[in-house]
């Protein structure tokens, strides 16, 4: 079983791959930081965009529900 280096130990320096005669790297699982065509903002937007129609979606709900008692009451007199 290998050892675990401790808290102080220096790791090695992470580094991309080089790219072949085609110019292309090799296919790894971690992507690079700020490799992406976009600056990152992407995800903001998207749970923005999210969070503001899962709000408009209970306002509607609730609206609906209060609309729907007071016809209730109203159709009782």
């Amino acid at each position: 079983m290998p050892a675990v280096p401790g808290p102080g130990a220096a790791r090695p320096p992470v580094t991309a791959p080089a790219p072949n005669a085609a110019g292309h790297g090799q296919l790894t699982l971690v992507s690079p930081a700020g490799a992406g065509d976009d600056d990152g903002r992407l995800w903001i937007i998207v749970l923005a965009l999210v969070v503001i129609a899962e709000a408009a979606a209970l306002w509607i709900a609730s609206c609906v529900g209060v609309w729907r008692r007071r016809r209730a009451l109203r159709a009782q007199e």
